[in-house]
C-alpha cells in the first residue's frame, strides 16, 4: 500500500480558511494487542514468572531483587510435573503454582499438599500486592497508588523506587523479545486495508461543519472532501509494530511523522519512559510539596521535555489546527498528562474515537477520555459521534 500525502486547503467559509488542518493519530497498546502480540502487562508478568519458574526448576533455588525460591530437595522429582501442569497463564500460575508455594494463601480452595516442597519469600511487598491485589493490568497506576501509602518513610520510597526500576527493566527485555518474533507475523490485512488507510483518509464535510462550525448563509460551498496537511503518528507503544506498517509507505517527509513518544527501546532501550503520568492528581501537590526528590523519580511529565519527542508533539498541537484519531488507547490515568495537553488546546477541534464494534465500547470511551477534559463542554463538543465503521479488531 503506497500512499503519498499532498496537501489541500479545506475551505470553512470566505471569511475563515483552514490552510493548515492536521490529523494527530494516537496509537495504543489495542494496536498491538489487535495483531495477537502479547504486549499487556499480565503477559509481561507470566513471561517474568514462567522464566523465574524455570530458572528455579532447573537449579532448585531462584533469587532476583522482587523473589526467591527454594525447595526440600527430597520433593525435588515432583517440581518438574508441578511446573509443566501449570504454567499456562498468570491466573493458573497463581492459583495453581504460587499459590502452593506460600506465595498466596490458601483460601481458594487448592490443596496444600505441594506447601511443604517449597520456601519462599517476597523480597518486595509491591509485587507482592500487585499479584494479590490482582493489578497487573495498569502497573504504573498501581506504582503511584502503592507511593501514596507512605510518603514519610524514605525506606519506603527507596525500595519501590528499586523494584519498579528492576521491573522496568524487566519489561525492556520482554519488549525487546517480543519486537525480534513481529518479523514473522505483523502484517494484518485487515489492520492494513481498513485502519491504516482510515488514518490517511479525507475528512467529510459534515465533520468540518459540526465541529469548525456553521458555514455562513451565502459563502463558497465546503469541498465535499478534506484532505489534512500534515500527518502525526503519536505512538504511546514500545514496540516496532506500527514502524513496520508504515515502512510499507511513500511519504513526503515534510507532511508525515511517526512519533514514538515513550522511547525506542529497538534502537535505545534506556531511552524508555516508564512510570505514572498524571500531575493533576489530588495527591500529587502533596508529593512537590514534600521536599523528596525520590517521590517524583517516577513522573512522566519531568522525563518528557528532555526528549526530542515531546518538543515535537508541542510543535504539532501549537502551531496549527488539527484532529485527533484514537486508535488502541485506553485513555487511562498514567498518560493524562500529555492526553491533557493533547485534547485541552484550543487547537484541537475533534476527537474521533475508534472502538470494538459496538456503541458500549464506544460511551466507555467516552467516560475515559471525560477524565482528561475540566471543561466538559469543550469535550462534548470535540468528540465525533458514534461510526460503527470506526472499529479496532
Amino acid at each position: 500500500m503506497n500512499l503519498k500525502i499532498k496537501s489541500q486547503i479545506c475551505y470553512m467559509n470566505k471569511k475563515t480558511v483552514y490552510e493548515k488542518m492536521n490529523r494527530l493519530i494516537i496509537i495504543g497498546n489495542g494496536f498491538d494487542l489487535s495483531h495477537n502480540l502479547n504486549t499487556s502487562y499480565q503477559d509481561f508478568l507470566v513471561d517474568y514468572l514462567t522464566e523465574s519458574i524455570k530458572a528455579f526448576e532447573n537449579n532448585s533455588v531462584f533469587e532476583d531483587e522482587l523473589i526467591s525460591f527454594s525447595i526440600n530437595p527430597k520433593f525435588n522429582n515432583d517440581l518438574t510435573e508441578l511446573i509443566s501442569n501449570n504454567i499456562t497463564d498468570l491466573e493458573s500460575i497463581l492459583k495453581n503454582v504460587l499459590i502452593n508455594w506460600n506465595l498466596i494463601p490458601h483460601h481458594y480452595g487448592f490443596s496444600d499438599r505441594y506447601a511443604q516442597y517449597f520456601q519462599v519469600n517476597y523480597k518486595s511487598e509491591f509485587f507482592k500486592q500487585i499479584l494479590e491485589d490482582k493489578k497487573w493490568s495498569d502497573i504504573e497506576k498501581y506504582y503511584f497508588e502503592y507511593l501514596l501509602k507512605n510518603t514519610k518513610d524514605n525506606v519506603h520510597i527507596q525500595n519501590l523506587n528499586k523494584h519498579f526500576d528492576f521491573l522496568q527493566t524487566k519489561f525492556s527485555n520482554y519488549i525487546t523479545k517480543i519486537n525480534k518474533s513481529i518479523n514473522n507475523y505483523y502484517r494484518n490485512e485487515l489492520v492494513q486495508n481498513h485502519l491504516i488507510e482510515k488514518c490517511f483518509e479525507s475528512t467529510s464535510s459534515s465533520t468540518y461543519k459540526q465541529k469548525f462550525g456553521k458555514v455562513e448563509e451565502g459563502s463558497e460551498v465546503l469541498k465535499e472532501r478534506c484532505f489534512p496537511q500534515k500527518f502525526l503518528f503519536l505512538n504511546f507503544n514500545y514496540t516496532s509494530l506500527l514502524s513496520k506498517y508504515l515502512g510499507l509507505m511513500e511519504f513526503n517527509s515534510k507532511n508525515f511523522s511517526h512519533n514514538q513518544i515513550h522511547g525506542e527501546i529497538e534502537s535505545n532501550p534506556n531511552s524508555i519512559i516508564f512510570g505514572y503520568g498524571d500531575d493533576s492528581h489530588p495527591e500529587y501537590s502533596n508529593l512537590e510539596n514534600e521536599d523528596n526528590d525520590d517521590l517524583l523519580k517516577n513522573i512522566k511529565s519531568f522525563y518528557y521535555p528532555a526528549k526530542p519527542h515531546y518538543n515535537e508533539l508541542i510543535d504539532f498541537v501549537e502551531n496549527d489546527v488539527f484532529e485527533v484519531y484514537i486508535i488502541g488507547h485506553s485513555l487511562g490515568l498514567s498518560d493524562r498528562v500529555l492526553l491533557k495537553t493533547i485534547f485541552e488546546n484550543e487547537n484541537c477541534k475533534s476527537i474521533r474515537l475508534f472502538h470494538r464494534g459496538t456503541q458500549e465500547s464506544h460511551f466507555k470511551k467516552c467516560i475515559s477520555i471525560s477524565r482528561h477534559f475540566k471543561d466538559k463542554i469543550s469535550m462534548r463538543r470535540k468528540i465525533v459521534d458514534y461510526d460503527i465503521n470506526d472499529v479496532l479488531n
